[in-house]
């Protein structure tokens, strides 16, 4: 006997709409469940403290570029990790650790963070970043939007991406 429901037409939009409907209601629902669990077993993107410790690894990320040291980045980023660069160049880890300490001199201020969680191991946090360098013979100012992706992985979060795009130099 065919099953009439299962093959009609409108059935294929019923599944669409159920299973978009579903997306809409796990994606939303379930992360704002676990923020309520004061058993869960990590922080939520709302909680202060996470976002304060992410923040933080973005902020302890560039003083430990602008001090030139290549064996923090080593430890701190997945062997995986890519970087897109405001000129558009992509890096690999193998690629970023070795330039960290030849980088030029800067000072920067980070402002306007964000924090989206993507799941209980992986958060973006994008942000603006005014840059003042120097270089021997130039000096000048950059104004980027960057984000960058952490993982967390065997407990630590490790940077797995970070991308920079200049608005303003």
């Amino acid at each position: 006997m065919r099953n009439y429901f299962l093959t009609s037409p409108s059935s294929d939009r019923l599944v669409a709409v159920t299973v978009t409907v579903m997306t809409i209601l796990f994606t939303t629902l379930v992360p704002h469940a676990m923020c309520q669990d004061s058993k869960r077993p990590v922080e939520c993107a709302g909680d202060s403290d996470f976002k304060n410790l992410l923040i933080g690894l973005e902020k302890h990320s560039w003083q430990m570029e602008k001090e030139k040291n290549g064996d923090y980045f080593d430890s701190a980023m997945t062997d995986d990790f890519i970087a897109v660069e405001a000129d558009g160049r992509t890096y690999t880890k193998a690629e970023v650790v070795p330039l960290i300490p030849q980088g030029e001199s800067f000072d920067y201020e980070l402002t306007e963070f964000k924090i989206i969680m993507i799941s209980e191991a992986a958060a973006i946090v994008s942000y603006n970043a005014s840059v003042v360098f120097e270089s021997d013979s130039t000096k000048g100012k950059a104004i980027f939007l960057a984000s960058s992706v952490w993982t967390k992985v065997r407990n630590k979060w490790l940077l797995k991406f970070h991308q920079k795009t200049a608005i303003s130099s």
